[in-house]
């Protein structure tokens, strides 16, 4: 089975199981290297992965420092491992399988950072990011990093770094005030 690994911080080099899964693209080295690099120095408390996968950001995101990481995946063969890679790895993370869009919906405390990597083709992420400016998930300070393929509508939010990798953009953002 695939593996992929946690490049930096406490669990350093673990590998987990990505499987074999036709929905999922577990985020390459490179670009979870570049992503979490722009995000130094790491001190971000309470994280939410929104499209988690099989989990590559979120054991990322714990590795490096994060207290608490919401790790949230609709299907279920991806939750199931995400789970299954948690327990093996013996990271916190808390894995909630449901809809990114609904979990925005009952959500009552912000985020210090929302990681945002939809499946590319889905064309999810413009309208998760509306829906995130009418939830309580976000606070003034509050850091979104999007992963995209195509030119973004980041409306209603301010474009603090963008960077791309091959195919993968990389744009992190703040609510405008």
């Amino acid at each position: 089975m695939p593996k992929a690994r946690i490049i930096a911080g406490t669990h350093r080099r673990l590998q987990f199981e990505t499987g074999d899964l036709p929905h999922t693209r577990p985020v390459r080295d490179r670009v979870k290297e570049t992503l979490f690099n722009q995000l130094e120095p790491f001190a971000y408390a309470r994280v939410l992965d929104a499209f988690a996968g099989v989990g590559s950001l979120a054991f990322e995101a714990m590795s490096r420092g994060a207290l608490v990481v919401d790790a949230v995946e609709k299907n279920q063969a991806s939750a199931a491992l995400l789970s299954t890679n948690a327990s093996h790895l013996k990271i916190p993370v808390t894995v909630i399988h449901a809809d990114a869009f609904k979990v925005l919906k009952t959500t009552d405390t912000p985020y210090d950072l929302i990681l945002v990597d939809p499946p590319y083709q889905a064309g999810y992420l413009e309208p998760f990011l509306k829906a995130l400016k009418s939830s309580n998930a976000l606070k003034p300070s509050t850091r979104i990093v999007c992963l995209h393929e195509s030119d973004i509508d980041a409306n209603g939010f301010e474009v603090i770094k963008h960077r791309t990798h091959g195919r993968t953009q990389i744009t992190h953002l703040k609510e405008s005030l």
